[in-house]
């Protein structure tokens, strides 16, 4: 089966040759904001459902070659819930110039607040699931553009930086520094 839809989230079904599957929850929402964040989420638990077969691959090759042994099946545990101080959204929304930076555990309620609040249109550039601590470490690596509160002016920086997520690209990597002395080669 794969990846299927149960509820509003996405589930794993791995399958084991000569043994019952294993269902498991993935945390990660069918419904998001935008096409683009559904996308992105359905190629998530695509990826993860990739990874935990290529785990399972693995242990049976090795218990194949008698270099492990099967103590017991262990359930995978559940993701953390959705929270404020831990696992939520980052989003970036557009007004006019300015960036509104910032960490929400339901995008399309936090847009609609916003939209209530401000008269001029408001667009969702990017919204990705993150840890809460990685908002602060965002507003720091964009400190320099920060206008007020969470609202930062868009600069080239920072549209690489939005695209990169929408690429897929982990946003913990776009915050490490590249390392001294390395030089682009091209």
């Amino acid at each position: 089966m794969g990846v299927y839809i149960r509820k509003t989230r996405y589930w794993l079904y791995l399958e084991r040759p000569g043994q019952k599957g294993i269902r498991i929850s993935t945390m990660i929402p069918v419904h998001a904001p935008s096409p683009r964040v559904v996308r992105r989420n359905r190629q998530l638990a695509e990826d993860l459902y990739a990874i935990r077969m290529g785990e399972m691959a693995r242990d049976r090759l090795l218990a194949a070659r008698g270099t492990l042994t099967v103590v017991a099946e262990v359930s995978q545990p559940t993701p953390p819930p959705l929270t404020e101080g831990g696992w939520c959204y980052l989003y970036f929304v557009q007004r006019s110039n300015l960036v509104k930076i910032g960490k929400t555990t339901n995008v399309a309620r936090r847009l609609e607040t916003f939209r209530t609040a401000n008269h001029e249109p408001l667009t969702l550039l990017s919204a990705v699931p993150a840890h809460a601590d990685l908002e602060a470490a965002v507003h720091r690596r964009f400190a320099e553009v920060k206008r007020t509160g969470e609202w930062f002016e868009m600069c080239d920086d920072l549209q690489a930086f939005i695209d990169a997520l929408n690429r897929g690209v982990n946003p913990v990597a776009l915050l490490i520094p590249a390392p001294r002395g390395l030089a682009a080669t091209g």
